[in-house]
């Protein structure tokens, strides 16, 4: 079993060797994604925590 997992390592490490970029591309396509996921959040917050202060008669800021 331990030569299998070391014939896999060897396969995996030998792909990042000849294309360096793809792992590049993979890491920024993550950090891409990292941040719309963050945003959608702190967009969902935003308009949850707007609603919620119009319907209690106060707009955030002028209240």
């Amino acid at each position: 079993m331990g030569a299998v997992n070391t014939s896999v390592l060897r396969t995996q490490l030998r792909g990042l060797l000849t294309r360096p970029g793809r792992l590049l591309l993979t890491g920024l396509s993550v950090l891409v994604a990292a941040f719309v996921v963050a945003g959608a959040v702190l967009a969902y917050q935003m308009i949850a925590r707007t609603t919620t202060d119009l319907n209690f008669g106060r707009f955030a800021g002028f209240g």
